[in-house]
């Protein structure tokens, strides 16, 4: 599986879609995963909490892994890589999964590291 990580607003999800069309397999994104699945993201955060959204996060991703059949371009959660290990009990053991995989790629919206900074945190705000 090809898995693209980095901040939110890097491209993860624009990347991954053309990367999988060019590569004619599928593609998915594991934040439209989420909203498929407990609806609007900031809503669910507020009722629910960053901690209850990061467990149900590292729930589907363990999921989607278990059923991949074939080659995917995956778009993780742009804090994917960055949850409390308590979060979920297979959180270590996937992210250095992950972390290890040769086809794990960090997008950036710059290799400045001043700009890619601003940057994440404009879109952040």
């Amino acid at each position: 599986m090809i898995q693209l990580t980095g901040p939110g607003g890097a491209g993860k999800s624009a990347t991954g879609l053309a990367l999988a069309q060019r590569l004619n397999t599928a593609f998915v994104d594991l934040d439209a995963q989420f909203i498929a699945r407990n609806g609007d993201l900031s809503t669910f955060i507020a009722s629910h909490g960053y901690e209850a959204y990061a467990r149900q996060n590292v729930t589907a991703y363990r999921a989607l892994l278990d059923n991949a059949s074939s080659l995917q371009v995956m778009a993780l959660s742009s804090g994917f890589m960055t949850y409390r290990e308590e979060v979920h009990p297979d959180d270590v053991v996937l992210r250095q999964q992950i972390l290890a995989s040769p086809l794990t790629f960090v997008l950036l919206p710059s290799l400045d590291q001043e700009t890619c900074v601003a940057e994440v945190v404009r879109r952040q705000l």
